[in-house]
């Protein structure tokens, strides 16, 4: 059973200016960037236990190959997310990832992917995250 089904827009930067680079060695930045009408889709259901599950299937050529699913970034956000939750009904889930956003594109599929997990998991594990 699916619980929640959600979009994640691919975007385009407009703009993006390189500013001072901070004390943690990452640079401040200024940008304008729109999302677009493709999207890749996830399903996100619970499943019993703590563990969470990601599959993910390519619908678009791409040459860029689908990273290892625990290096991927939606496999890290939601079992960080997971890590730190606690309760019944928390913990367990299957995240299924439909990919239409060309892999290594630069439309920021991956980054999009991970909010759109915890945006879902958030819901359906009724966290009350922003």
């Amino acid at each position: 059973m699916v619980a929640t089904r959600l979009c994640a827009a691919a975007k385009i930067n407009l703009y993006l200016r390189v500013l001072r680079r901070r004390g943690d060695g990452f640079h401040e930045i200024e940008t304008v960037f729109h999302s677009v009408s493709l999207a890749d889709e996830l399903a996100i259901s619970e499943r019993p236990g703590d563990h969470v599950e990601v599959e993910m299937r390519v619908e678009t050529p791409s040459g860029a190959p689908l990273p290892a699913l625990e290096e991927n970034l939606v496999t890290i956000a939601a079992r960080l997310l997971s890590a730190r939750v606690t309760g019944p009904g928390h913990g367990g889930a299957y995240v299924e990832v439909l990919k239409r956003i060309p892999i290594g594109g630069g439309l920021a599929g991956g980054s999009a992917d991970a909010a759109g997990a915890l945006v879902g998991l958030n819901e359906l594990w009724g966290l009350g995250l922003g």
